[in-house]
């Protein structure tokens, strides 16, 4: 069904990475992209509109923007017919400066297809935040977008989560409304309680899904749901056709460490070490490269003088060995080690969880070598591991490697509260260890499908496709291709766009997880949907009476006496936007009987008789009334 068309149509890029946005930002009809890249160089793609694009970002921005950049959004906030582009920029895990513009969010205005930063000026600047994943959505109802910035939370507690008002400028809600978001992921909009208004559905990860009502900022989540949830990404949509929408949630919830082998003669692994050891055991001949990094970034980082190696726990330095790239948040550095060398022989004696370092060593005796990091508080360590010979018998020490994965749930709207209908629903019939998840009608047959990006602490799983019966029941999907995903890196985001307008909604997915060690070689994926005979029908919404995104509408379209319900919600989930354009299958319909539109202001507004396999602009301006 999908096609990996990545390297033909430009789109080439390894490395790390932290969701994406799409965005018409040009007004040419077909969605741009645009990557932040998480602390390398961004890049914004532009649609060429014949399969391909270009990567624009120098001609876009003075000079190509570059920082510790989270999620992004598209929107056009301040009503000028074109898109602008909110980034939001971390702080050193909370550490950063209050001070430092470098650490200000970056709020890049649109100007005929060039882009300059007015963060500062308008308010969104925000600096020293940990920024996560911005969502736009018009609180107060008046035409203006307002703005949810979605951060982790700081150790000295300054700049949270929080809501900002438009204005002339952008001014903080938190002392008016009296609100507190604590560290707050993201957030998505969804009409949940069916009152003509989205909530603001948020993950705070201390306490999982909250749910508010997006016009007071009052909490309602116990009102709504019957349990607490926890998730890593979650999206909503009408699964079951009941025309309420739901929730689908990605758990992952494996061990934060982890390794795996990508060849017969490698090991990738990723120890996170809290008070504790964790480590593993493996067997090979020959001479070993083991390329390490060891982080700061919120862990507390393992010196090369905290690396011991064999029962004397000689340091690189005292085995000669250069150190690599070293700054202030990570240290690398390469060890080549022989098993004939006797200095490696044996391990160091450490007390778990008291000890901090990386102990690593060969036992003569069983023949295997044993890599265990170990810390009194919190330690992280990447590596790649590379034997001139085949490595086997690989034993996870003081963690379990083989965790499923928690479960996805698919949470029903019985129009007061959403129940858990996981259970017999088909979801997790195959291993689903979700990271990020899309929702759409993949296959045009007039109910949404679900996609799931996958992997554990140390690299991919497949990814999985779960096809809906039309009843909010999945199958999943066997023989995807390239829609498994790819072997290299850590799945991280997908999103998903009919960049090609033939009405078939494509994927793209980043797998640029951290640790950045392990994503050093991943790819994007463009995954081109290679469709079927199926109809289809697109929309895009422009307000003209409401905010310019027309964020905050529900759309019904029926054909062949079935109605579908599509939101407007900017496309926002964990880390990623999709494109806002709403799609529709219509299976073998070639026509609408009718498009009916619930704007924000709530204005009602009718089309009767459309043709299908087509691209609609509907504004608020004309309507006609039922």
């Amino acid at each position: 069904m999908f096609k990996d068309v990545s390297y033909s149509s430009g789109i080439e890029y390894q490395g790390s990475s932290y969701g994406a946005a799409w965005g018409d930002f040009n007004n040419d009809g077909f969605t741009d992209l645009w990557v932040g890249n998480h602390g390398s160089a961004a890049i914004l793609y532009q649609n060429q509109g014949d399969g391909t694009f270009s990567n624009v970002t120098l001609k876009a921005f003075e000079q190509q923007p570059r920082a510790d950049f989270h999620g992004a959004a598209w929107a056009d906030f301040d009503n000028d017919g074109d898109l602008d582009l909110l980034q939001l920029v971390g702080a050193d895990a909370g550490k950063g400066s209050l001070n430092d513009p470098q650490l200000a969010n970056r709020l890049f205005i649109n100007q005929n297809g060039t882009f300059i930063d007015q963060s500062i000026d308008l308010g969104l600047g925000y600096i020293g935040s940990r920024g996560r994943t911005p969502l736009w959505f018009d609180y107060n109802n008046d035409g203006l977008l307002d703005l949810l910035q979605g951060a982790a939370e700081r150790p000295d507690g300054k700049v949270p989560a929080t809501i900002f008002e438009q204005g002339e400028q952008f001014i903080d809600l938190r002392s008016r409304l009296d609100f507190d978001l604590g560290g707050t992921q993201f957030g998505i909009l969804s009409d949940l309680v069916g009152d003509n208004t989205p909530e603001l559905i948020l993950l705070k990860p201390r306490s999982g899904i909250s749910i508010y009502n997006s016009t007071n900022i009052s909490d309602i989540t116990d009102s709504v749901l019957t349990t607490n949830y926890q998730a890593q990404d979650f999206i909503s949509e009408d699964f079951n056709g009941d025309l309420l929408p739901d929730l689908y949630l990605t758990r992952r919830g494996l061990s934060n460490s982890g390794f795996i082998s990508p060849d017969n003669n490698s090991l990738n692994l990723n120890f996170q070490a809290d008070k504790n050891q964790q480590g593993m055991t493996f067997a090979t001949d020959g001479e070993i490269t083991i390329d390490l990094f060891t982080f700061g970034f919120g862990f507390e980082e393992i010196d090369p003088e905290e690396i011991y190696i064999g029962a004397s726990g000689l340091n690189p330095a005292d085995l000669n060995i250069p150190l690599g790239t070293e700054n202030s948040t990570i240290s690398r550095l390469e060890l080549t080690l022989n098993l004939e060398d006797p200095r490696v022989a044996g391990l160091a004696s450490f007390t778990p969880g008291k000890d901090e370092g990386l102990y690593i060593g060969y036992d003569r005796t069983s023949k295997t070598w044993e890599i265990s990091l170990s810390s009194p508080d919190q330690d992280l360590v990447a590596a790649k591991i590379k034997s001139q010979s085949e490595i086997t018998n690989t034993q996870a020490l003081a963690f379990n490697n083989n965790l499923e994965p928690l479960p996805d749930q698919l949470l029903i709207n019985n129009g007061s509260q959403l129940i858990n209908q996981t259970s017999n629903s088909g979801i997790n019939s195959v291993r689903t260890a979700g990271v990020s998840t899309v929702a759409g009608d993949f296959d045009n047959d007039m109910d949404v499908d679900l996609y799931v990006v996958t992997a554990n602490a140390a690299g991919n799983e497949p990814n999985v496709l779960y096809d809906n019966q039309g009843n909010g029941t999945f199958i999943a999907q066997p023989n995807l291709g390239d829609a498994y995903g790819s072997n290299l890196g850590i799945g991280e985001s997908v999103t998903t766009s009919d960049y090609n307008n033939d009405g078939f909604l494509d994927l793209f997915i980043t797998n640029g997880g951290f640790p950045n060690l392990l994503s050093e070689n991943a790819p994007y994926q463009l995954l081109e949907n290679q469709g079927n005979d199926h109809h289809w029908l697109e929309i895009d919404l422009e307000g003209v009476n409401v905010n310019r995104d027309g964020i905050g509408a529900k759309v019904y379209v029926t054909a062949g006496g079935v109605t579908q319900l599509r939101q407007q919600s900017g496309g926002i989930h964990n880390r990623v936007q999709n494109d806002s354009r709403l799609h529709f299958g219509l299976a073998n319909n070639t026509i609408v009987e009718e498009i009916q539109i619930e704007w924000s202001n709530g204005t009602l507004q009718t089309i009767e008789n459309v043709t299908a396999d087509q691209i609609l602009n509907i504004n608020d301006s004309s309507f006609v009334t039922s």
